[in-house]
């Protein structure tokens, strides 16, 4: 594919030319819409640019491919076609060839294409290989139900069987965090729920924390932070904790850390590596951008960057796109990647 680079703050002049137009002659797409559900529609306009074009920039076919099965789960669970998804894409991809001519819109629409066209031939078969499935639904059903007490309970149950901590991080805390996502995109829960169950498990995970930070230190450190608006933290977090329990020595900043903030906090401690998080692809830019400032910093050199996140699972080569050395969602590889 031809190199492209689209501004990423265009998107939101391009996604208002696209949906005046698409207001303009689709009207039977707005005749049963009440004036907040058309600023809705004009705000999916909007994601649907902003994420086209960095899927664009970063040539990852995948990440669009993923954002189009998100709209299709999202838009069934609320009875919107599918099909106003596809005619939004087309006024999205017409703003783009007046705006930047037929070659980047040649670029544009083989990407809309071959997303649509992967969901449609997406065939899936899962196998559930959760040894601890059973505690896993009974710990999501306890916290939907908003029953934080009984569902620590159940964590120090299953630590008194002596299930190990790794464990209970891998097959409790993450797979139940994955519904929980799956719920929400789908419209089976609200946001204020899938708050609640996030804050909870990290609530829980705290209490496991005398079993985590009590092993000897092996010598490495390692800093680990969300790229600059990524507020989600909690899959760093338990990568950060997993490292600690196997005699690493971990700093985890936080979400939404400034790319300076963690260039001078990992020269402060010594850092031989930094781990960076993003879930939502929209934010990939500003992880970009962060690596640009640590690779600038003549302090860090030789500092291994390894990223990880959603985007990364989705497309393998990705990491060296935004710049970074490394990319696993394996703490096993993780591990060997540090210690190389």
């Amino acid at each position: 594919m031809e190199s492209v680079k689209l501004d990423l703050n265009s998107a939101f002049e391009m996604s208002k030319r696209a949906f005046e137009e698409l207001y303009k002659n689709e009207k039977h797409l707005f005749e049963n819409l009440n004036d907040e559900k058309v600023e809705l529609c004009r705000k999916d306009v909007y994601y649907h640019t902003s994420f086209l074009i960095q899927a664009i920039n970063l040539d990852s076919k995948p990440l669009f491919e993923d954002y189009t099965k998100w709209v299709f789960e999202l838009f069934k669970s609320l009875g919107i076609s599918f099909e106003s998804y596809v005619i939004s894409l087309n006024y999205i991809l017409s703003v783009i060839n007046d705006t930047f001519g037929e070659g980047i819109a040649k670029v544009a629409r083989k990407f809309l294409n071959d997303s649509i066209e992967f969901y449609k031939n997406e065939e899936k078969v899962i196998q559930n290989s959760n040894p601890l499935q059973d505690y896993k639904e009974q710990y999501k059903k306890l916290l939907l139900q908003g029953d934080r007490r009984s569902a620590s309970k159940l964590i120090d149950e299953l630590i008194s069987k002596g299930v190990g901590v790794k464990e209970i991080y891998t097959y409790i805390f993450r797979e139940s965090l994955y519904d929980i996502g799956l719920l929400w995109q789908t419209g089976k829960i609200n946001v204020a729920q899938e708050h609640f169950f996030t804050a909870a498990t990290q609530m829980i995970m705290t209490q496991l924390y005398p079993y985590i930070f009590t092993h000897l230190k092996n010598g490495h450190t390692i800093v680990g932070a969300c790229a600059s608006g990524e507020l989600h933290e909690i899959g760093i977090r338990m990568v950060c904790d997993l490292l600690e329990m196997d005699g690493y020595n971990t700093h985890f900043l936080g979400a939404s850390t400034p790319a300076q903030g963690v260039a001078d906090y990992a020269y402060f401690k010594k850092a031989e590596a930094i781990l960076l998080s993003v879930t939502l692809s929209i934010n990939l830019e500003s992880l970009r951008k962060t690596i640009e400032v640590l690779r600038a910093d003549d302090r860090l050199k030789g500092l291994k960057i390894i990223v990880g996140g959603r985007p990364f699972t989705l497309d393998p080569e990705l990491y060296a796109k935004v710049g970074a050395d490394y990319s696993t969602t394996n703490v096993e590889e993780l591990k060997r990647i540090i210690e190389q």
